[in-house]
């Protein structure tokens, strides 16, 4: 089975090969399945949405799943849910309404609306850490690095 087509035959096979005649050929013959055709109520296709392919039956290789669900197209409503077409090859064509959206939301105006209070600024926090004390850091590592030399030349002479 192939997905996107549809087998003329269920079955290939049934066919002896014999030593006489050991080259038997059966062909089967496959085509792309149908798709789910959105259409306006005047018949014309809904724009940027060309159709669903069918889906296979996974029990039958020359059928197509029974029961599609339509596809969703926001703003629309289908005039049915699913469709099991009669002819894997061909597309089925299914009408969609559209939503009216011409009511305008209402706004709810009561006078008890309670309105938040302005929040008092926080008070500031001191920067601390901040300073940069590259003195102290060079001073710290050059004592450092004096001990260590003073510490290898007593190493040395024990």
């Amino acid at each position: 089975m192939i997905d996107g087509y549809y087998a003329d035959v269920e079955e290939a096979g049934g066919v002896t090969v014999t030593p006489d005649d050991p080259n038997k050929v059966i062909t089967v013959t496959y085509k792309p399945v149908g798709k789910i055709v959105p259409k306006d109520p005047d018949g014309h296709e809904i724009p940027g949405n060309p159709g669903v392919p069918y889906t296979n039956d996974p029990n039958d290789p020359t059928g197509v799943t029974p029961d599609e669900p339509v596809p969703t197209i926001p703003g629309y409503t289908p005039n049915k849910t699913t469709v099991t077409p009669n002819n894997p090859g061909e597309d089925t064509p299914v009408t969609y309404t559209p939503i009216n959206n011409d009511e305008k939301p209402v706004a709810n105006h009561h006078g008890d609306v309670p309105t938040s209070k302005p929040t008092k600024a926080m008070d500031t926090l001191p920067q601390t850490g901040s300073e940069n004390d590259n003195a102290l850091s060079i001073l710290g590592l050059s004592a450092m690095s004096l001990m260590a030399m003073v510490g290898l030349k007593r190493k040395k002479r024990d």
